[in-house]
C-alpha cells in the first residue's frame, strides 16, 4: 500500500495532464501502422487498435527508447507530447491502452522515490520473496513428476542419480516454458485471471470434496484434477478472451464432473483408512456411513464444534478483511473509514471469541481415541 501511495504521487507529478498518455500511445500505434501499411485509413479506430499486438507493446516501446535515432520522426513527436528530457522515463510508464501501465508503478517508485542503498535492500527483499514462491512451486512440481509419473510408470527401478537428473530436466523444461510463455501474455492481470479463475476453478472441486464427501477417493481426486487442468489449458488455447467469471464457472463444472465420474467409476477407499481419517479429522459434510463409529458423546461434541465453527465463520471473514483494510486506510489517512473498519474489526473479534475461542477444548482433552466404557 505504501508503494501504491508513492505511485499515485509519482504519476501525478510526471503526468499532471494524463491525456498525453493516450496521445502518446495513439501516435506510436499510428507510426507502426503506417510502417506496415502506408495507405492505411487512420480514421478506422479498429485498424489503429490492431496496429501492434498487445504482447509486442513493450518491445516496440523499448525500440523507441533504446534506439531513438532509428525513429526520429515519432521520437520527436513523443518528446513534444510528453515534454522534457525525461521522455524516456515517462514513455516507459505508458500502457498499450494509453493509460499509466500499472506494472511499471513499482519499478518507477523504486527508481525515482527510494534513495540509493535502501533501494538495493528493497530489491533484494523483493527478489527473495519472488524466488521463495518460484523455487518452492517448481521443486514441488518436479517432485510430483519424478515420483508420481516418471518413477511410477516409466522407470520404477531408477536409481537416485537418474531420478535427480529427471528432476533437473523437468525443472529446466518448466522454467524455459514459463520464460517463453511470457512473450505471449498481455499483462499480469491477463495471466492472473487465468491462474486464479481457470486453473483455480478446475482444481477447487477435488480439493474441496476430499474433506466433505466420504465416497471421494484418490482416483476421483486425480481424475478431477486432470479434467480441471486439461480444461483450463484448452480454454486458454481456444478461448483466451473468455471473461474471468465464466472461466471460473466453466472450470468449476468441468472439475465437478471429472471428480464425481472418477469417484463413482472406481473403488471406494478402504474402510480402515476412512475410519482413521474420520476419527482423526472429525470432518464436516456428507459422512453418514461413518457417523456410527464414534461414541455418542464424541459425536455430540463434534456436532457442537461444527455448529460453533459455522457461527464464527462470518465473523472470521469480516475480521480478516478488516485486518487487511485497516493499515491501508491508516497509510492514506482515511481516518473516518479507518474508524468504521476498527469498529467492525472489534465486533468481529468479539464474535470469534464468543462463538469459537471460548468453546475450544483444553489441549489435554483434544484426543482422537474413543472414551472407554
Amino acid at each position: 500500500m505504501g508503494f501504491a501511495v508513492l505511485g499515485l504521487f509519482l504519476v501525478q507529478e510526471k503526468f499532471p495532464d494524463q491525456t498525453v498518455l493516450g496521445e502518446a500511445a495513439r501516435d506510436i500505434k499510428t507510426y507502426y501502422l503506417l510502417q506496415e501499411r502506408p495507405d492505411a485509413d487512420l480514421a478506422d479506430p479498429q485498424l489503429l487498435e490492431n496496429a501492434i499486438p498487445p504482447t509486442q507493446w513493450e518491445e516496440k516501446v523499448a525500440a523507441l527508447i533504446n534506439h531513438p535515432d532509428d525513429h526520429p520522426e515519432i521520437v520527436n513527436k513523443i518528446k513534444a507530447t510528453l515534454g522534457g528530457e525525461q521522455w524516456k522515463d515517462k514513455l516507459k510508464m505508458v500502457s498499450y491502452q494509453g493509460t499509466v501501465n500499472p506494472e511499471r508503478i513499482l519499478p518507477a517508485v523504486l527508481l525515482f522515490r527510494i534513495p540509493m542503498g535502501f533501494r538495493g535492500i528493497l530489491l533484494v527483499a523483493l527478489i527473495a520473496a519472488s524466488m521463495s514462491t518460484f523455487d518452492s512451486t517448481v521443486n514441488r512440481g518436479a517432485g510430483f513428476f519424478t515420483r508420481d509419473i516418471y518413477q511410477q510408470y516409466f522407470r520404477p527401478r531408477a536409481g537416485n542419480r537418474e531420478l535427480i537428473g529427471a528432476t533437473w530436466l523437468f525443472i529446466l523444461f518448466v522454467s524455459i516454458s514459463g520464460f517463453f510463455m511470457g512473450f505471449y501474455v498481455k499483462n499480469i492481470n491477463d495471466i492472473w485471471d487465468w491462474i486464479a479463475m481457470g486453473l483455480g476453478g478446475g482444481m477447487l472441486v477435488p480439493m474441496f470434496l476430499r474433506f466433505y464427501w466420504w465416497r471421494f477417493n484418490g482416483q476421483g481426486f486425480a481424475i478431477g484434477m486432470a479434467f480441471g487442468l486439461i480444461g483450463a489449458v484448452l480454454q486458454r488455447a481456444l478461448y483466451p478472451e473468455l471473461d474471468a467469471r465464466w472461466q471460473f464457472l466453466l472450470m468449476l463444472g468441468i472439475g465437478l464432473v471429472g471428480s464425481v465420474l472418477g469417484t463413482l467409476l472406481t473403488r471406494p477407499t478402504d474402510r480402515q483408512t476412512l475410519e482413521h481419517f474420520y476419527r482423526t479429522t472429525r470432518p464436516f459434510g456428507f459422512w453418514g456411513p461413518l457417523k456410527g463409529i464414534l461414541h455418542p458423546d464424541q459425536y455430540t461434541a463434534m456436532r457442537q464444534e461444527h455448529a460453533h465453527d459455522l457461527l464464527a465463520l462470518p465473523f472470521n471473514l469480516a475480521w480478516q478483511i478488516c485486518l487487511f483494510l485497516l493499515p491501508m486506510q491508516l497509510i492514506i489517512h482515511a481516518w473516518r473509514a479507518a474508524a468504521v473498519t476498527l469498529v467492525v474489526f472489534l465486533i468481529s473479534l468479539a464474535g470469534m471469541v464468543l462463538f469459537w475461542y471460548r468453546h475450544l477444548p483444553p489441549a489435554e482433552e483434544n484426543t482422537t481415541s474413543p472414551p472407554t466404557s
